[in-house]
């Protein structure tokens, strides 16, 4: 292995100076910290949630 990682970048738009929590869901247990091997044929679906004071919400992307 040549240490390179797959990524994910992720931009969430909000007002300067609002605080900002994210939180990131994969679609079984498995899918925690760290990052687990993909070893399906097919892409895995990742639930983020962004918080900001009252508002939320949540978008669900697909890796392929």
């Amino acid at each position: 292995s040549d240490g390179a990682h797959d990524r994910v970048l992720v931009e969430v738009a909000a007002p300067r100076d609002a605080p900002v929590d994210l939180f990131v869901e994969g679609s079984t247990p498995d899918w925690s910290l760290p990052l687990p091997q993909q070893t399906a044929a097919d892409g895995a679906a990742l639930t983020f949630t962004a918080i900001s004071g009252e508002d939320a919400i949540e978008v669900t992307a697909n890796l392929d």
